[in-house]
Order: structure tokens, then C-alpha cells, then sequence
């Protein structure tokens, strides 16, 4: 039920994600499989940066199932995204990835160590670049 939430255009979608992550310490197997799956589809729908929170908020909630079964689908799904998500409006996406698969790695390093190559080339990309400095701009300091 607090998926419809998410998937709605309301501004309880934050509230409900939080909720969503918290509930999540008491799900069986069954439902953390059912949600992590819905929540990995949702990926590219729109609010991306949300979904992706969410995924890193179930990874981090430490609950009663073994978010370990789904972390090898759901770290590509949020590298791609990364990785898709290159313009400046999109850096709360970028920021919202590298939380979650940082989150990753910490809850389930053991499937999480097959990405992790892939995750530290996308992480020391995205650290290596500032918004602030651009090696293409002129300084105005010519003695032209």
C-alpha cells in the first residue's frame, strides 16, 4: 500500500518512503523480495532519486530479512542509473547511488564484492569531478 503512495504525485511520497524503510526491520524474505523487486522496476519511471533512497534505506534498515538475495539486482540497476544520470539537474540521482551503494557494500560485502570494481570506478568518477572548477574555462588572465 505505501508503494501507491510512492508512485503518486502527492507530497506524502517522502513520508511514505521513511515509513516504507522502517517497516522494513519486521519483513519476511517474501516481502523484502516483493518490495526490493517493485522498487528496482521503478527505476527510470520517474523520481529516481527517491526509489534509489529507498533502496539504500532497506539495505541500511538491518531488519529481519536478508536484503543479501537481492543486492546482485539491484546494484546494477542503480549503477546504470548513475551513470545515465549525467546533467547537473540529476546530481541529487548521483548523490542518492552512491549513497545506496555504499550502503551496499556495507550490509552485504559479500554480494556486493562481484560490483565492486565497477562501483569504485563510478564513485572515483563522480568524487573526481567538481561543478565549481572546469579545466575548458578561460580565467580571463590572456596576455593576448
Amino acid at each position: 500500500a505505501l508503494l501507491s503512495y510512492l508512485r503518486g504525485d502527492g507530497k506524502s511520497k517522502k513520508r511514505a518512503a521513511q515509513c516504507l524503510a522502517t517497516l522494513a526491520a519486521s519483513f519476511t524474505d517474501a516481502m523484502a523480495s516483493s518490495t526490493v523487486t517493485d522498487v528496482v522496476n521503478e527505476l527510470g519511471n520517474g523520481d529516481d532519486a527517491l526509489w534509489v533512497w529507498l533502496l539504500g534505506a532497506l539495505a541500511r534498515s538491518g531488519g529481519g530479512f536478508d536484503f543479501a538475495k537481492k543486492i546482485a539486482a539491484s546494484t546494477p540497476a542503480v549503477c546504470d542509473l548513475c551513470e545515465r544520470s549525467a546533467s547537473e539537474e540529476e546530481e541529487p540521482t548521483r548523490e542518492a547511488c552512491l549513497q545506496a551503494l555504499e550502503a551496499f557494500a556495507a550490509r552485504c560485502p559479500g554480494e556486493a564484492a562481484g560490483h565492486l570494481p565497477r562501483v569504485k570506478a563510478l564513485a572515483l568518477d563522480l568524487l573526481s569531478y567538481d561543478p565549481n572548477c572546469d579545466d575548458d574555462m578561460d580565467d580571463g588572465d590572456d596576455d593576448d
